[in-house]
C-alpha cells in the first residue's frame, strides 16, 4: 500500500515531469495577510499572483498545501463529523488563467 508521503511525491513528480515548477507549501498561518487567520485553500498562498504579480517560479506550478477548514470548527470533537485539517495537492497550469475565465 502507498503511504501519504509517497502519494504526495508521485503527484508532484508527475507535474514536474510535465513542466511545472514545484513550490514550497506556505505556512498554515498566512504571512502578510491580516484578512485571513488560517490557510483555508490551496490557492490562498497564490492570491497575489492570481491578482497579477509575477511568481518567481513561473506560471506552471505545483504544490502540496496544508489547509485548515474552519466552516465546521464548532463541530470539532463530534466523532461523526469530518476532520478539518486537510492537505490539498494543487496543479496550477496557468495561474493567471483563473482571472481570465
Amino acid at each position: 500500500m502507498m503511504t501519504a508521503a509517497e502519494l504526495r511525491r508521485m503527484f508532484i513528480d508527475f507535474f514536474k515531469s510535465h513542466g511545472h515548477a514545484e513550490i514550497k507549501s506556505a505556512p498554515l498561518v498566512p504571512e502578510n495577510d491580516p484578512t485571513c487567520l488560517f490557510t483555508t485553500a490551496g490557492m490562498h498562498p497564490l492570491v497575489p499572483f492570481l491578482l497579477g504579480e509575477k511568481h518567481p517560479a513561473g506560471k506552471r506550478l505545483t504544490d502540496v498545501q496544508k489547509c485548515l477548514r474552519t466552516g465546521d470548527i464548532d463541530e470539532v470533537g463530534d466523532p461523526f463529523e469530518k476532520q478539518i485539517s486537510i492537505t490539498m495537492m494543487n496543479s496550477k497550469p496557468e495561474i493567471t488563467a483563473a482571472l481570465q475565465a
